[in-house]
């Protein structure tokens, strides 16, 4: 006895606590004690009785108010079967029977109560009006525990997808960043590339250029870096090369049937070029001189040029002697330095 006046102390507090804060009718405590009571049951077309068969019909707004609130539990459509009351439903039928006058005698006046209590500084009076169609969980009851844990689902559902949203526009943006770099940087090399090649055609001529440039060219700039090759004519019979100071020297030792030596700066004779409009051909010296450069760069010692038969005999002084080439040679070298 004294556990069951503690229980019934409990209720009624609990009822005078939550019940105004419900917004319940006496329509809706009446529908709820009946399913309490096993009375409600339900048929094949959706209609809710008292007492299974031919019973009294109940209003659906009652019974679609408690089922919206969790209170009781309706068979699914086409199914027949009892309105079963829920956990929440079982605690606020003994709050309604501990605390009676707390309930609006009409449907429509608990209606207006639940806009009320729904219509803050946060909500519309529209959305207090939709919101006023359904019964609120029980509080702290199993009901809201639920529905409050689908939230927090759903509420990191959200913030996962809003997470992975914001990691592959990140991907994004970091992707188009690397790939504006990489245009850049090829656009960057490009423009380089086409400024060394502009570079490289004005300083490195091409051999038609030499040939065109040949008649009376005082001097001839060929190549570009370590290789650079400067063929200038010191007077009509004479031409030196020279290429990273050194000094080439090309001319003829003997008469104007003779051909046009190159000899390296240490006297040695290392070829013979070739001729155009009856001067060396510069791109010819810049190829041999190139040659002989890279071979003494190597650490080789470059083979002098041997004349053949037919070149190697000069025409003969008036004694009958050839002139003496390694006096006209030196001379010569001395001159075009």
């Amino acid at each position: 006895m004294e556990s069951s006046g503690a229980e019934e102390w409990l209720d009624e507090s609990n009822a005078r606590t939550e019940l105004p804060c419900m917004g319940w009718c006496t329509g809706l405590a009446n529908v709820l004690a009946a399913a309490y009571a096993g009375d409600l049951h339900v048929d094949t077309s959706g209609i809710v009785r008292r007492r299974e068969g031919r019973g009294r019909r109940v209003r659906a707004a009652l019974v679609e108010l408690l089922a919206s609130g969790g209170y009781i539990a309706v068979p699914r459509a086409g199914r027949r079967g009892p309105v079963t009351v829920t956990h929440d439903g079982v605690t606020a039928h003994r709050w309604c029977v501990a605390a009676p006058d707390l309930l609006h005698a009409e449907q429509r006046a608990a209606y207006r109560a639940r806009v009320r209590l729904h219509h803050t500084g946060r909500t519309s009076k529209q959305t207090a009006r939709d919101r006023a169609t359904r019964l609120t969980p029980l509080p702290h009851g199993a009901e809201e525990k639920r529905r409050r844990a689908v939230q927090m689902r759903e509420v990191e559902q959200w913030a996962r997808e809003v997470r992975a949203t914001r990691e592959r526009l990140e991907s994004e943006q970091a992707e188009r960043d690397a790939q504006a770099e990489q245009e850049q940087a090829a656009e960057w090399a490009r423009i380089q590339q086409e400024a060394e090649e502009r570079q490289a055609a004005q300083e490195d001529r091409r051999d038609d250029d030499l040939v065109l440039s040949q008649q009376g060219a005082q001097e001839i700039v060929m190549g570009q870096g370590k290789r650079r090759v400067t063929v200038k004519r010191v007077d009509p019979s004479i031409w030196n090369a020279v290429v990273r100071g050194a000094v080439y020297v090309v001319w003829k030792e003997g008469s104007e049937d003779w051909p046009w030596l190159v000899i390296a700066p240490d006297d040695t004779r290392i070829g013979v070029c070739s001729v155009i409009n009856s001067a060396p051909y510069a791109a010819s010296v810049r190829d041999i001189v190139r040659a002989h450069a890279d071979a003494v760069e190597r650490g080789e010692t470059p083979p002098e040029w041997t004349p053949s038969t037919a070149a190697a005999t000069p025409e003969e002084t008036s004694q009958g002697q050839p002139p003496d080439t390694d006096r006209h040679s030196h001379g010569a070298r001395q001159t075009a330095k």
